[in-house]
């Protein structure tokens, strides 16, 4: 599930099994995306191609590989509110965007590069940076980091309280991994969101635990081990330790050597730009699939038949 802004679905699901027939707003979620400037999403330059396709939360069933989870392999004292919170998907997994926390959004996108020339194609010449307007370039997150759970819990606290686990990564301070990029954002949500009588403390390991359960399909595109052989290609993660805000951004691929002579030398390189917008994108929970999908619901509110055991679309008819 993808609304970690609020506790609204899961107090909205208790609340639905106290009253029979009781309406209420069916879950929404509005976020920010960036969209491809004229819909360019594929550049492919003197026999090497570059796809890019940013990342958001509406994205998060077509890549099971990158979103889903199992809560078995979570620590044990997570498991009574994540239930609650993340409802399983018919697919039996659960689903969250651990990349974005409230309305912070890391600038994320999905590469696959495509290596049709005929030779090797070494990331480590590569350079590649995020371009927005009045800032110098931003670097991205160079590898994944150690998401080992470390119990930072202060001495003295109550057996009774859920302890605090963060990644070693965090306590480590490296700063530019994968692991300590995402937990800062949900660090800094956790500090500023509103809470509740009914609100559960939030393990700030958890994000990351995410992360560390889909690591093969997290790697990163611009690992400077990553040799990509001729008619070959490689997929991976670009991620930006910086916030969607901009209107605009631009993401330049730069170095890539397309050709060399004879002694292995290389003769040309080609530069790849991509340019995305900012726009908004909405998706609603299906009941039935247990998913959120896009769009706006049929109806904006629903309700629980405790007599059928289904939820309905609308008012209850007397």
């Amino acid at each position: 599930m993808k609304k970690a802004v609020t506790l609204s679905l899961m107090l909205c699901v208790l609340s639905q099994f106290s009253f029979s027939q009781k309406v209420s707003d069916v879950p929404t979620d509005n976020y920010k995306l960036y969209i491809p400037v004229e819909n360019e999403l594929v550049q492919t330059k003197n026999g090497l191609s570059v796809e890019v396709i940013p990342l958001h939360p509406g994205v998060i069933y077509d890549y099971p590989e990158l979103f889903s989870w199992d809560i078995s392999k979570m620590p044990s004292e997570w498991n009574t509110n994540l239930k609650s919170y993340y409802p399983a998907a018919s697919d039996g997994m659960r689903y969250e965007y651990p990349l974005r926390a409230g309305d912070q959004y890391l600038n994320v996108f999905r590469i696959k590069i495509t290596n049709n020339t005929d030779h090797i194609l070494k990331m480590s010449d590569a350079r590649i940076v995020l371009r927005v307007e009045g800032e110098d370039p931003i670097k991205p997150v160079t590898h994944f980091g150690d998401a080992t759970l470390v119990d930072v819990t202060p001495a003295g606290t109550s057996s009774l309280k859920m302890r605090d686990l963060i990644p070693k990564a965090v306590v480590d301070r490296d700063y530019e991994s994968l692991v300590n990029a995402v937990t800062k954002i949900w660090y800094d949500w956790d500090q500023n969101r509103k809470t509740g009588i009914l609100s559960f403390k939030f393990p700030i390991g958890f994000p990351s635990q995410i992360l560390v359960q889909n690591k093969k399909a997290f790697k990163l595109i611009n690992d400077v081990d990553v040799e990509i052989f001729p008619d070959d290609s490689y997929t991976g993660i670009l991620l930006f330790p910086h916030i969607l805000k901009e209107d605009e951004v631009s993401i330049w691929l730069y170095n890539f050597a397309t050709k060399t002579d004879a002694a292995g030398i290389v003769t040309e390189k080609s530069n790849f730009d991509f340019k995305f917008s900012l726009t908004e994108g909405t998706s609603n929970f299906d009941r039935d699939s247990q998913k959120w999908v896009p769009g706006d619901p049929p109806q904006k509110v629903e309700y629980y038949d405790k007599k059928l055991k289904k939820w309905f679309y609308g008012i209850p008819q007397k």
